[in-house]
């Protein structure tokens, strides 16, 4: 059986990326980091609506409420610049053409040729219409469903388990 995907990401890929690996690797630790962020937000708003409401305008409040929102701006400029370098760093090696046959996966690209064999993936993931094929703890090949273009993206899943020996996670969230 062969498999082939041309792999041409997006910003959404990347980010579903992220949050798949966030996911996967620490699950209780993504979901401590979105209860803080909310948290803080909610801090951050209800003290904006406190200083408006009452008039509070010293100083010290004001310059301790833009640190706040400036330290939530960095937070959230680090991470949008974080996925973005990563898309940058993909797109800049043209479109990846993914193949999966018998004895191995191959990836192609403008400047880059990779072999694997189906022993080097370590875990296998799955969320919202794409396959995370981890070699290492830190990354993964992103084959999205829309990108196959032979092979069906549903059988790629059974074929994968079978040929890495490896379960496929299902990631929630």
């Amino acid at each position: 059986m062969r498999f082939e995907a041309k792999m041409d990401y997006t910003l959404k890929d990347i980010r579903q990326y992220w949050k798949v690996h966030q996911l996967f690797r620490g699950k209780a630790l993504y979901y401590i980091s979105w209860i803080l962020v909310a948290a803080v937000l909610v801090v951050v708003v209800s003290l904006g609506v406190l200083l408006v409401m009452n008039r509070i305008f010293s100083g010290d409040l004001i310059w301790y409420y833009v640190i706040i929102l400036a330290m939530l701006a960095a937070y959230w400029a680090v991470r949008e610049i974080r996925v973005r370098t990563n898309l940058k760093t993909l797109t800049g090696q043209g479109v990846i053409t993914l193949t999966a046959e018998e004895e191995g996966l191959h990836a192609q690209a403008d400047a880059l040729s990779s072999d694997y064999s189906y022993q080097a993936f370590q875990d296998i993931a799955r969320y919202n219409g794409a396959y995370y094929l981890y070699i290492d703890k830190r990354r993964a090949l992103i084959v999205p469903d829309r990108c196959f273009t032979e092979g069906d993206p549903v059988a790629f899943g059974p074929f994968i388990e079978e040929k890495t020996g490896l379960r496929i996670r299902n990631i929630g969230g």
